[in-house]
């Protein structure tokens, strides 16, 4: 009786590694978003310096700005969990309620 157990536990636990396997990858995979980056402004390559640094400068000005509204948005983040965690010192009340 004790060897058939010997043979009996290691098919089972093989068992249930092949099925717990198949259930794990024969799912679909999840799809992903198909975004497209945001359009770019293409510029036909003239030559000329003057244009070259006028189109990085608009380029710095752009990502200067969405980096602030980025900023203001992290400083709101900040200032509620700030508030949050303040609430917690405040001093419980039985009779507030």
């Amino acid at each position: 009786m004790a060897s058939k157990w010997k043979i009996i536990i290691p098919v089972i636990i093989i068992v249930i590694i092949i099925v717990v396997g198949y259930l794990q990858f024969s799912g679909k995979l999840p799809e992903v978003a198909n975004t497209e980056p945001a359009p770019t402004k293409k510029v036909e390559a003239t030559g000329n310096v003057d244009e070259t640094v006028n189109i990085f400068l608009q380029d710095t000005a752009s990502e200067t700005t969405s980096l602030s509204q980025e900023a203001d948005g992290d400083v709101d983040l900040v200032a509620s969990d700030s508030q949050a965690i303040s609430d917690f010192g405040q001093i419980y009340d039985e009779n507030e309620f």
